[in-house]
């Protein structure tokens, strides 16, 4: 059998900054706010070694969705490695994930995930924190754990794209590490 799962988060933020704080030390303006709601739909047959969704977020015009980088990633269902909607306000963001396990105690996984991003105009600051053009993002990911002897290592393998949505109408200022990139990276971990 196939089983289907939802799911939906809302947040909601709210600045606490004093109004008289100077411009250079507020990471979040007086009274800005923002909403964000994400959520997931998906697919997974019962032996529980695939599964699929897709999902949507929605950060409203209201403020920017501010989320500082030392706390980690963002939870939104949209997020993909190697980039955040953090800074933004005013975004639609769709993806579609599938995730599939092999192996003996699923030691191998991999993952394919393709989003579009519609963001505000990189002009539009008060929208788009990091000036970061409409784009779309593709990644693919492998792990591996090994067993035995080796047992605790881990290896991930890494690739992502990243590509614009303007057409060729951008600076090259504003494309240089945000667009038309490719990531790879290979990362050994051991758990003790």
């Amino acid at each position: 059998g196939v089983n289907v799962f939802a799911a939906a988060q809302y947040l909601w933020q709210r600045s606490t900054s004093p109004h008289n704080l100077p411009i250079a030390n507020q990471y979040i303006a007086p009274d800005e706010t923002s909403h964000v709601i994400s959520i997931k739909i998906g697919l997974s047959p019962s032996s529980g070694r695939q599964t699929s969704s897709l999902n949507y977020t929605r950060i409203t015009a209201h403020g920017r969705f501010l989320f500082p980088r030392e706390w980690g990633t963002e939870t939104l269902y949209t997020y993909i490695s190697r980039e955040r909607n953090e800074g933004s306000g005013d975004l639609h963001a769709w993806m579609v994930e599938n995730s599939r396990s092999f192996g003996k105690n699923n030691q191998l996984s991999v993952q394919a995930m393709a989003g579009l991003y519609k963001m505000p105009s990189v002009v539009r600051y008060s929208m788009n924190k990091y000036s970061v053009p409409s784009y779309f993002h593709l990644a693919f990911k492998t792990r591996y754990k090994f067993a035995v002897f080796l047992n605790g290592l881990e290896a991930q393998a890494l690739y992502v794209y990243k590509g614009e949505l303007e057409n060729g109408q951008l600076d090259r200022a504003i494309i240089h590490n945000k667009v038309k990139m490719h990531h790879a990276a290979v990362v050994l971990d051991y758990y003790f």
